[in-house]
């Protein structure tokens, strides 16, 4: 296959790609693609997850509009979900002799891992947000535009991640999507706040490291006494009962020289 029939095929997978990620990040659509592709071969899972989403992202538009419109909905639909699982979750437990208490903890905690991409990448956009302003208004637009797309790779990492951890219950979904953000942060590097920070934390280690190299020069300096009148410099020859200091130090002729003398 020639470069030339890449070229289109990749587009077309970028562009299919694109309008997927809002409903993989602050919808299901990732949840689906990991279902999909779970018993799927490799060599076939991607195609087979992609579709999976399209196929779902089509059911959503023709039910519910729009994503803003269907995100929206979603958000709203918070409270009920919790409640709507956190109550099943009671229901079953009584039904089993459980503790119902217990039982409507858990339906909870499954709740919140059926909503954990929309839920957790809510909270990473408020905290990426800051971040985006900072470099932009520092570094200009390019950096701006940089740390936008570091930050939709940290929610497409952490929407997979929970899909993925998802699989394992509620609390797999919760540590999957701590786990995808951390990973793509890993991959895609420090944002521009984190390494602002190293910089003028390395700044205020090497500004420290160098007051205290010239307090022990002052200490060290005031600890030399003069000798003499001269404040330049002591008598290297001065007499020294042991001669073991300087070999001229009891030569005669050169204690009679006047080194405290100033010119």
């Amino acid at each position: 296959m020639g470069l030339v029939t890449m070229i289109p095929k990749l587009f077309n997978y970028g562009k299919r790609a694109v309008k997927a990620y809002p409903y993989m990040v602050f919808g299901n659509s990732s949840h689906t693609f990991v279902n999909a592709v779970k018993n799927a071969p490799v060599k076939d899972a991607l195609k087979i997850g992609g579709r999976a989403v399209e196929a779902e992202i089509a059911a959503t538009k023709a039910a519910q509009g729009g994503f803003f419109k269907a995100a929206l909905k979603s958000v709203k639909n918070i409270p009920r979900t919790l409640a709507v699982y956190t109550k099943r979750g009671s229901r079953l437990a009584k039904a089993a002799g459980k503790s119902g208490i217990w039982g409507g903890i858990k339906g909870f905690f499954k709740g919140v891992g059926k909503k954990m991409p929309l839920i957790g990448n809510i909270l990473l956009v408020a905290s990426y947000v800051p971040n985006i302003i900072t470099a932009t208004k520092e570094q200009g637009i390019g950096a701006g535009v940089k740390e936008t797309l570091k930050s939709a790779a940290g929610l497409g990492g952490a929407a997979i991640g929970a899909a993925v951890g998802g699989l394992l219950g509620p609390v797999g979904s919760l540590v999957g999507f701590v786990a995808g953000e951390w990973l793509t942060s890993k991959i895609v590097g420090k944002s521009y706040t984190e390494k602002k920070a190293e910089q003028e934390q390395k700044a205020q280690e090497e500004l420290a490291a160098l007051q205290q190299y010239q307090q022990q020069q002052a200490q060290m300096g005031a600890q030399i006494p003069f000798q003499g009148s001269n404040p330049y410099m002591s008598n290297p020859y001065a007499y020294d009962p042991y001669g073991a200091a300087n070999p001229y130090a009891n030569d005669i002729m050169m204690q009679q020289m006047p080194f405290n003398i100033i010119a």
